[in-house]
């Protein structure tokens, strides 16, 4: 929905809405056919909301909202008489991208027949419309700030997923070699390493002095300090 196409009207009296997408200066105040829409409770949506309109360290409430001129017609529901959002709807219209907003390409069956007087053009005009298209076609153009941003902050996510996984993994190889669990299977390993008949002699033993652990004092061949 572009901005410019929208009618503003004053409206006298009750609470005032701003949107709170930078360079965006529309308020409930000035309004008679923009809506305002609160951001999403789901967190991953949330994030991808924010990456959008580029606002970093910012604090979301439920008076935060955005307005409906950075989102597309596809992406409200149709025949309501409140303008609501498609659920997983994200505002990808703003300041900064308008030029590039381009209209959705017809389909087979939408699109319309070739007009007869098409005028026809000689060489040397189509190459100096050629010259004048490339000239001001952005062949250097990188992609949104805000999808750039995205895919970093979920590299850093499969980042920390995967050194939480080396840890665990590290965890359990450590038990596996040192574990007494290795023994369960033999109770001469058990008697020769412990002492005990059994494994389950030895668990039982554990079970009953295991509370009192933290308050034994070990004894070592250290000196004290003089």
């Amino acid at each position: 929905m572009n901005v410019s196409a929208s009618v503003f009207q004053k409206r006298e009296g009750g609470a005032s809405e701003h949107c709170s997408v930078p360079l965006c200066s529309v308020s409930s105040r000035y309004n008679s056919v923009v809506s305002f829409h609160s951001f999403p409770e789901e967190e991953t949506l949330r994030k991808k909301w924010l990456v959008k309109i580029r606002r970093e360290n910012f604090t979301v409430t439920k008076h935060t909202k955005v307005c409906s001129t950075h989102f597309t017609e596809s992406d409200f529901v149709v025949g309501t008489s409140r303008r609501r959002l498609k659920k997983g709807s994200v505002p990808t219209v703003f300041e900064w991208n308008r030029l590039t907003q381009t209209n959705p390409r017809l389909g087979v069956w939408e699109r319309r027949e070739r007009p007869s007087n098409v005028i026809s053009l000689d060489d040397s005009s189509a190459a100096e419309l050629l010259d004048v298209s490339l000239q001001h076609h952005d062949y250097d153009a990188t992609p949104e700030p805000g999808a750039v941003d995205l895919l970093i902050m979920k590299n850093k996510e499969l980042e920390e997923e995967l050194q939480q996984l080396k840890a665990k993994l590290e965890d359990l190889s450590v038990k596996q070699r040192f574990g007494l669990q290795r023994f369960v299977g033999s109770d001469d390993d058990i008697r020769f390493y412990t002492r005990f008949a059994t494994y389950d002699h030895l668990m039982a033993f554990w079970s009953l002095i295991e509370p009192s652990t933290s308050k034994m004092l070990r004894v070592g061949g250290v000196e004290a300090p003089t």
